[in-house]
Order: C-alpha cells, then sequence, then structure tokens
C-alpha cells in the first residue's frame, strides 16, 4: 500500500530547514482538533487513487490567478467517477507553485499548496527540502469553510473559502472541457 508523503515532507521540511540554520516554525491559525481526521480523510483518498491519474489538463491558462504565472499543468484522480485529488503545477516569476486539491462530492477538505522559489532569490527563511527558499501551506476546511492554516515560510496567499471554492470549479470546469474533446 503506498503510503501519503505527509510526514515524509514535514520530516523532511524541519531537518532542511534546521540543517541549514534556518527556523521552521510554522504559523498556524485555527481549530487544529480537525487535522489529524482530515489528514485520515486524505490518506484513505491518496490510498485508494493509488497514484492513477483519470484526467489531464495542459494549458496556458493561468486557472490559478497567480500574478505572473503562465499557463497549468493540472492532473486529477477519481475514486469512482468523482475527482477526488487535483494536482497542479505552474511557473511563475517568483518560482515553481504546486498544490494538491482533496475532495469529496466536488467539496475540497485539505489543500497543501508551495512555492519553491529561485535558487537565485536567496535570503529566504524558510527551506524545503532542497534547500530552496520558499513557502508551504496546508489548509483544512470543514463544510466547505477554512477551519485551520498551517504555513511555513513567507509569502503564502491566504485565499478565502469562496475563494478555493471557484478556483475548483475552474480546475473542473477545464478538466470537464479536457473530456468532451
Amino acid at each position: 500500500m503506498k503510503r501519503f508523503p505527509w510526514s515524509l515532507v514535514a520530516l523532511l521540511a524541519a531537518t532542511s530547514s534546521t540543517a541549514l540554520g534556518q527556523s521552521s516554525r510554522p504559523s498556524a491559525e485555527g481549530d487544529s482538533t480537525v487535522v489529524p481526521a482530515i489528514q485520515r480523510r486524505a490518506q484513505a483518498a491518496y490510498d485508494s487513487t493509488g497514484g492513477r491519474w483519470g484526467g489531464f489538463v495542459f494549458t496556458k491558462e493561468n486557472l490559478t490567478g497567480l500574478a505572473g504565472a503562465y499557463g497549468t499543468d493540472l492532473k486529477a484522480s477519481y475514486l469512482r467517477t468523482a475527482p477526488a485529488r487535483l494536482v497542479l503545477e505552474q511557473w511563475t516569476p517568483e518560482g515553481k507553485y504546486g498544490a494538491e486539491y482533496y475532495l469529496t462530492d466536488g467539496e475540497t477538505y485539505l489543500i497543501y499548496a508551495t512555492l519553491e522559489r529561485y535558487q537565485e532569490t536567496g535570503g529566504e527563511p524558510w527551506h524545503n527540502f532542497k534547500g530552496f527558499g520558499g513557502w508551504e501551506q496546508r489548509i483544512y476546511l470543514v463544510g466547505g469553510e477554512i477551519r485551520y492554516v498551517e504555513t511555513q515560510g513567507t509569502g503564502a496567499p491566504a485565499p478565502s473559502a469562496e475563494q478555493v471554492r471557484t478556483l475548483v470549479r475552474r480546475m473542473l470546469d477545464a478538466l470537464r472541457e479536457r473530456r468532451r474533446s
């Protein structure tokens, strides 16, 4: 059974930041009691889809609306006929943005997002496991509302629940359009 890499990502981020002499203390806001149940739910979805991709979009369109982003590489894995996990990457003037969205019946319950800044940027307070500066963020949602946000690094956006719904709708529409063509 393939395991969800959350604990590995957290461990690598913490150890690489410590090894580089940087602070790895995350900022957090909201109700952290929702985290364990949502992580178990995401783990189950990850295990159930087995890394199988059922939908792809590769477009010049900036689906996220990130300033200066050019293009979107979007992949979807499905449970039965419904998208359970959306993974996207974009290149921005700051670096590479990546995000995973976990859904049930079209409703997002977890977002893991990261921005890996170009190595020439330098001076970052947080570094990922590759040693590049940037940020990472986990957003936990319950009933379509943001309940807890944990961020490491600086510059991560603070989306509203409505912005999350709009973005997910945009991604799902792009996947549906691609399937029709």
